[in-house]
Parts: C-alpha cells; structure tokens; sequence
C-alpha cells in the first residue's frame, strides 16, 4: 500500500470514527430541543387563554424544564466532542503532511533506520482503563508537544 494511500485512509478512518455520526446526532437534538421549548410555549399560552390552571402550567414547565436541561446536556456533550474530533483531525493532517515531506527520504532508509523512526517519532504511549490510547509525539507539529488520542473498543 502506498504512503499516500494509507494517509488518505488514516483520515478517512479518523473522519468517520470521531465527526461521522455527531453532526447528525447534534442536527437531532437541536430539533429536539425546539420541539420541547414550543412545548413550553403551548403551555403558556394555554395557561393565559385560561384553558389550564397554573398548578398545570407549574406541574408541566417542570417536566419541560427537565427534559430541555438533559437535552441541552447531551448537546453539550455532542459538541465538545466534535470539538476534539476537529482537533483531532487537525493534528493528523498535520502529521500525515509531515509524512509526506518525508515520505520518499524514508524509502532511502535502511531496516536499522526503519525499525528505529518509530521511538525518534513517538515518545510516550499510554493506555487508560477506557481502552483510550494517547500518543505523545516526539516531533512538534504546532510548536509543542503533541497528543494523539484515539480510543480501542
């Protein structure tokens, strides 16, 4: 397989793993949420028209407001999440740009000098009681030390 080939894979595989499914999760809670608050506007507006007694509205607003706080939770979440597959994302094309700068000089290199890149390359790797796998990068990409996070499961 060619280098430039396994880039375009390792993005890929990035893309799909970390931003595939949260735009679409994101666009489903956001109309969650405004379902839920046009909810609550019902309920005012009933109360106002007199059509139901304000232990309704209070008793109502409640469950709304409930729910509203966990949606609004659970964007949260979904976004910061996205966050960090975009930072993600960002460190890898900048690696696999750094790759390919020196892609072809690797080719030139011995098996010694192969088998010793990966520990010029990486410093440290640690694996959490998640099965989350952080790479410490040797090399700075934007002008310190770079963490490259991705999870096994």
């Amino acid at each position: 397989m060619t280098t430039s080939r396994q880039s375009t894979l390792a993005g890929k595989a990035l893309d799909d793993r970390e931003g595939g499914g949260l735009v679409g999760e994101i666009a489903r809670v956001e109309r969650e949420l405004q379902k839920v608050q046009t909810e609550e506007d019902r309920a005012i507006r009933l109360y106002v028209a007199g059509k139901i007694t304000e232990e309704q509205l209070d008793l109502q607003r409640k469950f709304i407001t409930e729910r509203l706080e966990g949606l609004r939770g659970k964007l949260e979440d979904y976004r910061a999440r996205e966050e960090r597959g975009s930072e993600k994302r960002g460190l890898m094309e900048a690696v696999l740009a750094w790759e390919r700068e020196v892609g072809e000089e690797l080719q030139e290199l011995t098996p010694e000098e192969r088998n010793e890149l990966p520990r010029m390359v990486v410093e440290d790797v640690m694996v959490d009681g998640g099965n989350n796998l952080d790479i410490t990068l040797a090399i700075s990409v934007d002008g310190s030390g770079a963490v490259v996070s991705s999870s096994s499961g």
